[in-house]
């Protein structure tokens, strides 16, 4: 039996990844004066590599890009997908890597008051094109205009192009910073999930099984909580 076992695992180490992303800081995103691609999930994703032996190519795209590739193409995964019932089935999944909230935020003062997602309905909600946050609320009958990032959002809202910012509780502050936009606030949080490494069903179960290995290892040993706190 094990020596069947060898070619399997030799055919695993073998493999190299195409990993991709997007721009969603602080988890994953272009530090502007070294042009690399650093974030809490990405550290957290570079070190499982590491520690499960994995090789890979790191590559920055658009969401809808990153997904589809990761969709389409054989040994390809992206980060940081959100796992949701519908992305389930779809891929191989390793994590989970980061914690995310989703929430509504609104200019200070707006008047706008948020207890429930009916109280949503109403207004003309600012999201981007092909992710979860937007495509949820779309399922759910909201008015959503979406970007092509979610980097223009901050914008709309200062303009009055939209009444409500469907954002990460992280990614929407670090966007309004980044714009030089100023007196935001979060409304309501509206559904906390988490996000993986969401890959091709061609990568072979063994890399799977030995990333997942590492990422609970990686808890353990603090580093997660220590990728958290270097971005914050």
């Amino acid at each position: 039996l094990f020596a069947f076992l060898i070619p399997s695992l030799s055919c695993a180490n073998s493999t190299e990844l195409i990993i991709t992303t997007e721009e969603y800081p602080p988890f994953n995103y272009t530090d502007k004066s070294s042009g690399k691609i650093v974030g809490i999930a990405t550290d957290i994703i570079r070190e499982a590599m590491r520690r499960a032996e994995v090789k890979y190519t790191l590559k920055l795209l658009s969401w809808q890009r990153a997904i589809f590739l990761a969709r389409n193409k054989e040994n390809t995964c992206v980060y940081s997908t959100t796992v949701t019932p519908e992305r389930l089935p779809e891929f191989k999944w390793v994590g989970p890597i980061v914690e995310n909230k989703w929430v509504f935020m609104s200019k200070q003062r707006s008047g706008i008051i948020i207890n429930s997602m009916s109280d949503a309905k109403p207004y003309v909600i600012g999201g981007y094109r092909g992710d979860a946050t937007a495509l949820y609320l779309k399922k759910l009958g909201m008015t959503v205009d979406a970007a092509d990032n979610d980097a223009q959002n901050p914008i709309k809202l200062k303009m009055g192009r939209i009444d409500l910012w469907a954002t990460g509780h992280l990614l929407g502050p670090y966007y309004a910073t980044e714009a030089e936009v100023e007196n935001f606030e979060i409304l309501f949080i509206f559904k906390e999930l988490v996000m993986s490494l969401a890959c091709h069903k061609s990568v072979p179960d063994q890399i799977i099984t030995a990333l997942n290995d590492v990422i609970k290892e990686m808890e353990k040993d603090g580093f997660t909580l220590n990728a958290q706190g270097k971005y914050r």
